[in-house]
């Protein structure tokens, strides 16, 4: 006997289209490669707030070197990687002077990081999210480190099982405010589908999860585990099946059911699709392992 855990989730999906090129492209068309310049400067123009000093430091061209396209490109992407500036008026300038080249970076900030407000979060309070962001505020935005945070809280979410949370920046003002919605994957409607009553009986007993809860993988299989040790099943399977519409949540059945279960280590649906590669192999182990203890014993 083997407990499965299946999901279906329709997840949309964008073609990719091919990334327009970075403004200082055409910039760097415009200076002759062919010849062997000395750079005499570098110089950036335009910050107000991001010291000078932190963009230089991504900066390893300097003065005395040759001038070569393929290093002043990937110096201009790393400045453009630090996130706080519009990639679109990230430009650079060149003069030819008798001892050298010089190098003029413009740049452009982002709008300024004000505050930032929560929205949606119910398990992990508001004054803890923005422990994420703190670094960040009173400076340009900085799309990378934004990122990085809202990849930050949905990572603490799925890490206590909240598989199907997703953050985003839902809003954003001139003045610099910004509200981050979370949508913790609430569960709109549950169904249980069992071979008799009695089994019905015992997986309602068994679930604690309530329409407009959050969907836990971790309390799930926990509470269908407890369901399984009852011996009433053959498998035990459960479906979570995005509702249409914006933020609608998710319809959650649990089945009694008697088809074959995945083989021990296999990913579900659920583990591919959230990057979570032990919670299923790992407790289907576990039953295993339970299972024949219970029978050593009972010998």
């Amino acid at each position: 006997m083997n407990l499965t855990l299946s999901i279906i989730a329709a997840v949309a999906f964008a073609g990719a289209t091919a990334a327009a090129q970075p403004a200082y492209v055409a910039d760097l068309d415009k200076i002759d490669d062919v010849n062997p310049y000395v750079i005499k400067s570098v110089m950036v123009d335009g910050y107000k707030l991001i010291p000078r000093s932190r963009i230089k430091a991504v900066i390893k061209t300097k003065p005395g070197d040759f001038y070569h396209r393929k290093d002043m490109e990937e110096d201009l992407k790393a400045v453009n990687n630090l996130g706080y500036f519009d990639p679109h008026e990230l430009h650079i300038e060149s003069q030819t002077t008798a001892a050298g080249l010089v190098l003029i970076i413009r740049v452009k900030e982002n709008p300024f990081f004000k505050s930032i407000t929560f929205s949606g979060n119910k398990i992990i309070d508001s004054a803890k999210l923005k422990e994420l962001f703190k670094d960040q505020l009173q400076k340009p935005q900085s799309t990378v480190q934004l990122a990085a945070a809202l990849k930050k809280i949905d990572n603490d979410y799925k890490d206590q099982g909240y598989l199907l949370v997703h953050a985003k920046i839902a809003r954003r003002d001139e003045a610099g405010n910004l509200t981050v919605n979370v949508n913790e994957g609430i569960v709109q409607d549950i169904k249980i589908v069992a071979g008799n009553d009695d089994q019905k009986t015992t997986l309602q007993n068994a679930l604690t999860i309530k329409p407009g809860d959050p969907y836990n993988e971790k309390r799930l299989a926990n509470e269908l585990k407890m369901a399984y040790k009852s011996g009433k099943f053959e498998n035990i399977d459960r479906d979570v099946v995005p509702l249409k519409g914006k933020n609608a949540g998710y319809v959650l059945t649990i089945k009694a059911s008697a088809h074959e279960a995945p083989r021990l280590g296999e990913e579900s649906d659920l583990s591919k699709m959230h990057g979570n590669k032990s919670t299923l192999p790992v407790l289907n182990k576990l039953i295993k392992s339970e299972s024949t203890t219970s029978k050593k014993s009972a010998q």
